[in-house]
C-alpha cells in the first residue's frame, strides 16, 4: 500500500517529465509499436474468434436501429428522417413489384453506383435485379440476338 502511495506522489511531482519521455520514446519507436500492436490484436482475434462473433451478434441484436441509422448515413448520406420521408412517399410499397414493406422485409435504398445519388426505395429482390441489370443489361440483348 505504501509503495502505491509513493508511486502516485512521484507521478504527480514528475508528471511533465515522465510524459515528455514517454512521448519521445513513442515517436522514436512508432513503427515498431504499431507493428507490435497490430500483431497483438491479430493474435487476440484468432484466439477469441467465437467470443468476438457472439458479442457482435448480441450487440447487433440490441442496437439494430442504431446500426441501421449509421449504415444509411455513411453509405447513402441519409438521415432517419429522410429515409422515413422516402417510405412515406413510396407508401411502403416497392415501385417495381408493388410488394409492401413488412417488419421483416424493409425497403432498401436504391442508388446510382456511379453518381451515388439516391433514387428511392426498392424491395431487396428488385434492388438486386436492378443492380445486376445496370451492370450486365447491355449484354443480355447481345446474347439473345447471337443465340436466337
Amino acid at each position: 500500500m505504501a509503495s502505491t502511495e509513493y508511486n502516485k506522489r512521484y507521478y504527480r511531482k514528475h508528471r511533465r517529465r515522465l510524459l515528455k519521455r514517454q512521448s519521445e520514446y513513442y515517436w522514436k519507436n512508432v513503427e515498431a509499436i504499431r507493428e507490435r500492436s497490430k500483431k497483438t490484436k491479430e493474435r487476440y482475434r484468432k484466439t477469441h474468434r467465437e467470443q468476438i462473433v457472439a458479442q457482435g451478434k448480441i450487440y447487433y441484436s440490441k442496437h439494430k436501429t442504431e446500426y441501421y441509422r449509421r449504415h444509411i448515413k455513411c453509405r447513402y448520406g441519409l438521415t432517419v428522417d429522410q429515409y422515413n420521408t422516402l417510405i412515406l412517399e413510396s407508401q411502403g410499397i416497392c415501385p417495381i413489384c408493388r410488394k409492401r414493406k413488412t417488419a421483416k422485409r424493409k425497403l432498401c435504398v436504391d442508388h446510382d453506383h456511379r453518381t451515388k445519388r439516391v433514387r428511392g426505395l426498392l424491395c431487396i429482390g428488385c434492388n438486386i435485379h436492378l443492380a445486376w441489370f445496370e451492370k450486365y443489361g447491355d449484354a443480355v440483348p447481345r446474347y439473345l440476338n447471337t443465340n436466337a
